[in-house]
């Protein structure tokens, strides 16, 4: 079976991309580290598993920037960003709404993509996912324990990339079959450079997505075999928050859904096949920024009506263009405060920074509060705790400073934004306490292709072609320019792990 490759663009990277397929419903599939769009198709099993899903629906596969045919980048990728791959993908496919799937670090860009775009999600299905890699007394607690041989497996992977070691580990069928265990050293070398591999393992590392998966409102399906060396109580716990998820725990310890795959692609076809047509988007996972004029009622008094008019519609006029520069949307103004919303909570720090320098500018001092959470949104307002949350931070906010919740932190890290703890505070008219930090400083690093890096950050994460060996490079043109030979080869050399080899 032979596929085009095929490019999509987020801002300036590649992301390579196929489509398999011509079914009524779209899915779109993200893999992890190990992957590539030319070897994929020289695996027996996996061109099986891939076959079968495509007979499903119209099947879009993707590299994700830094592996496979993808461009190699600079700097460590956010769960955002690898969210606005999947929407850079399903943009250039034509497709309006897909069902997701991710697998298995992909799950977590896979969740926030649905909470934050439910609109673009059909449904949602998390393979071997997790919503962070560390538990603690609010996330799946008292587990560290089975967490320890997965760590383990990620160190040993971060600094020995290219042994194989990760496929091992992660598949028994790899581990045991003699063919499979020879090659997969190759097969890490071809996906990423170590260097590369070191920084998406960091990313993964970072990933927090727990406060995402309590706004999810789209059909959801979890899966997980119990003896998966990724920690089923993760997927469990997602299962568990999701309302209406199905929890689709399986037997085994096959981390590889292309081996053995058959129980899982059975699922999905239940699944895609008996989701239920559904209503109008109200609801999703959106950052609010609240902002409003310091000592406003003294300084009208000062300036007078006629100027304090002038000054307040010129300031409104000035958030209204920050706002749109990052990509949110204004609610409404409120007497001298605003109140905005965006899909990314980076976007809504940065709009605050600059709404702020600006005021500046003007001989004014803002203060600023952001929030993500859940909240219901209609064509001119929105509504929900999340909302009463975002004015409550900005009421703590000082002159000029620009205050965030801790969900807001968590899915900013990696962006280059600085945070500083404030402490927990009591939020009126909202029950606990709220840990609170304000914004210190922005080290923006967007991420870009390593060929507009300095030569010192390319040189940290290559392209793979860079350091693969002549043997790698050898099974890779194999399996371009021959992935039939390849899947008769390795059918022929391998044994039967239960799923049928294409």
């Amino acid at each position: 079976m032979t596929v085009d490759v095929e490019y999509a663009r987020r801002g300036d990277i590649s992301i390579a991309d196929q489509a398999i397929g011509d079914g009524l419903v779209d899915i779109i599939f993200g893999a992890g580290l190990v992957s590539h769009l030319d070897l994929v198709w020289a695996d027996p099993y996996a061109t099986a598993f891939l076959r079968e899903l495509a007979s499903i629906g119209r099947l879009l596969l993707f590299d994700k920037p830094g592996t496979g045919l993808s461009d190699p980048v600079a700097g460590v990728p956010t769960v955002q960003q690898r969210a606005d791959d999947f929407l850079a993908v399903l943009d250039a496919a034509g497709s309006k709404r897909a069902v997701v799937i991710g697998y298995p670090e992909a799950s977590a860009p896979a969740i926030l993509l649905a909470a934050t775009h439910p609109e673009r999600v059909e449904g949602l299905i998390a393979m071997s996912g997790m919503a962070r890699l560390t538990p603690d007394e609010d996330y799946i607690p008292g587990t560290e324990h089975r967490f320890e041989p997965f760590w383990a497996m990620i160190r040993h992977c971060t600094d020995h990339w290219g042994d194989g070691s990760m496929l091992h580990t992660l598949s028994p069928y790899a581990r045991e079959n003699l063919v499979y265990r020879r090659l997969a050293p190759n097969v890490e070398r071809a996906c990423a450079s170590p260097g590369m591999a070191r920084v998406m393992i960091k990313a993964m590392w970072d990933y927090d997505v727990t406060a995402a998966v309590d706004a999810i409102d789209v059909p959801t399906l979890v899966i997980h075999r119990t003896g998966d060396i990724v920690p089923v109580e993760g997927s469990r716990w997602i299962a568990d928050k999701i309302a209406g998820a199905k929890m689709l725990e399986l037997p085994g310890a096959e981390h590889m859904c292309y081996f053995n795959g058959d129980d899982i692609l059975a699922g999905i076809e239940e699944f895609v096949g008996g989701s239920a047509p559904r209503g109008p988007i109200s609801r999703k996972l959106v950052t609010v920024l609240y902002t409003d004029i310091v000592e406003s009622t003294v300084r009208a008094v000062e300036m007078g009506d006629e100027r304090w008019s002038t000054l307040l519609a010129a300031h409104h006029a000035a958030v209204r263009d920050q706002v749109e520069r990052h990509d949110g949307t204004l609610i409404k103004t409120m007497g001298d405060g605003v109140l905005a919303t965006f899909d990314r909570p980076t976007l809504a720090v940065r709009c605050a920074l600059a709404v702020s320098r600006h005021a500046g500018d003007e001989c004014i001092q803002v203060r600023a509060g952001v929030h993500a959470g859940e909240c219901e949104v209609t064509d001119d307002d929105i509504s929900g705790v999340a909302a009463h949350i975002g004015s409550r931070i900005m009421a703590l906010a000082g002159p000029g400073e620009v205050l965030v919740s801790a969900t807001v932190r968590d899915l900013a890290f990696g962006s280059g934004v600085e945070f500083d703890p404030r402490g927990e505070h009591e939020l009126k008219g909202v029950p606990g306490k709220w840990s609170v930090h304000a914004v210190v400083a922005d080290h923006r690093e967007d991420q870009r292709p390593a060929s507009r890096a300095t030569p010192e950050q390319a040189a940290l994460t290559p392209s793979p072609i860079v350091t693969m060996s002549a043997a790698d490079r050898a099974l890779v043109q194999v399996a371009n320019r021959a992935p039939r030979l390849s899947r008769f080869t390795l059918r022929t050399l391998s044994r039967r792990p239960g799923s049928k080899p294409a």
